[in-house]
């Protein structure tokens, strides 16, 4: 896909005759943004044409291109598409962008035109009728939404509890449990990560511990036990007939030069075969400064039992180009903290690490996101993987389908 910053009027003087005939030339007006909050255009218009990149990005062939011919309105070239396509792509392009700044309910303010050509005055264009658009919308095979699909749970045989107890200690015990990952670019749940949730005895009171304060002895106990958990998933799904991909995560306690490190590895080879292509290994709590050397330590230690190992952080600037060097296939960032932030302060933060991350062929990962806002910041700057209560409460609705688009999760 293009974007092209350019006189709009010189490339579509180019384009041929066929081109407006077959309704491939299309434009996306946004006035109604701008008519919502004058007072807040000028700044506003910048991230709602970043929005609109974005937005048109995740669903573009090669050879589309993005044209921005005024502040609200944005020509859409779409030479490999049909005409009920191409006005498909840009009406959700639009539904999604009203809807992520103005919010759910919006169709009506959807704008399409369609180009057939330049005019004395500038572009010739008529406007696209709202139930045209409403049509071509639904009726499109790329939309992401499909209603027909079966429930997510249903379709991977999972039960609504599928859930694994572990007596780590006679005063530590873990539950592991399936959370959904939704798959930002295809719109889909197709893995999950196993979610430890520890508790430890102190006294009277039982506190909840994270895995990676456990120390060396008792995070390689939880690892062995997540790896066997992720085994046994895996060898019914295969029996299922279903086929889904598992996040791990692995302290660094865990592998640790140490008899927990072989413990870990000896359980680690239940995964060799096909399940290690179904695995990605998240290394957790890995210090922005961590050196490479032992980075690549680490992913050596795990590479032979998953299809790729990735990163996890809860810092802001994660050294990602020179972790990659050492063969790390992406970054994965821990929102766990974003409850006592404000969605404002987290969305700028989501927007950071975006500009800083998304690369072709790199994972990034967002968990524990628990707001709508935080999963469309994450989907709108380039995360490739999104998981947290938000995807999770939607994935308990019966009837809600296996694929899941970011505008059914602004409107959920």
């Amino acid at each position: 896909m293009n974007f092209a910053d350019a006189d709009p009027t010189k490339l579509l003087e180019q384009l041929s005759p066929d081109s407006y005939a077959q309704g491939i030339v299309n434009i996306i007006d946004v006035a109604a943004i701008r008519q919502h909050d004058p007072a807040r255009w000028e700044r506003r218009a910048e991230q709602v044409e970043d929005y609109i990149q974005r937005a048109f990005k995740k669903r573009a062939r090669a050879t589309d291109m993005l044209i921005r011919l005024s502040d609200t309105q944005f020509i859409t070239i779409q030479p490999d598409a049909t005409r009920a396509i191409a006005i498909a792509c840009c009406g959700h392009v639009a539904k999604e962008t009203f809807g992520y700044f103005l919010g759910a309910g919006v169709s009506a303010a959807i704008k399409i035109l369609v180009a057939s050509g330049i005019a004395a005055d500038g572009i010739a264009a008529a406007e696209i009728a709202p139930e045209d658009i409403l049509d071509a919308m639904n009726a499109a095979p790329a939309e992401l939404s499909d209603r027909k699909s079966p429930g997510p749970l249903s379709a991977w045989k999972l039960g609504k509890s599928q859930r694994f107890i572990v007596q780590v200690s006679p005063r530590i015990e873990a539950s592991l449990t399936l959370e959904p990952i939704w798959h930002s670019f295809h719109g889909a749940i197709a893995s999950f990560l196993i979610q430890p949730t520890i508790f430890e005895e102190i006294g009277n009171s039982i506190v909840p511990v994270k895995l990676t304060d456990l120390g060396p002895r008792n995070a390689g106990v939880v690892t062995a036990q997540i790896i066997d958990f992720a085994a046994e998933v895996l060898r019914q799904a295969k029996a299922d007939g279903v086929r889904f991909g598992l996040h791990l995560p692995v302290p660094l306690d865990a592998l640790t030069p140490s008899r927990e490190r072989l413990i870990v590895r000896d359980h680690f080879r239940a995964l060799l075969g096909d399940f290690a292509q179904l695995v990605v290994v998240e290394l957790c709590d890995c210090p922005d400064g961590m050196p490479q050397s032992r980075m690549i330590d680490l992913v050596n230690s795990v590479r032979p039992f998953c299809r790729a190992a990735i990163a996890r952080t809860n810092g802001d600037a994660p050294p990602l180009p020179r972790w990659r060097d050492a063969g790390l296939a992406g970054i994965a960032i821990v929102f766990d903290g974003a409850a006592e932030r404000s969605s404002q302060a987290e969305i700028k933060r989501i927007q950071k690490l975006a500009d800083a991350l998304v690369a072709p062929r790199t994972l990034v990962v967002g968990h524990a996101m628990r707001k709508r806002e935080l999963v469309l910041a994450a989907w709108a700057g380039g995360f490739t993987h999104v998981s947290g209560s938000v995807i999770a409460d939607l994935m308990q609705v019966e009837g809600r389908p296996v694929r899941l688009s970011a505008t059914e999760i602004f409107a959920a």
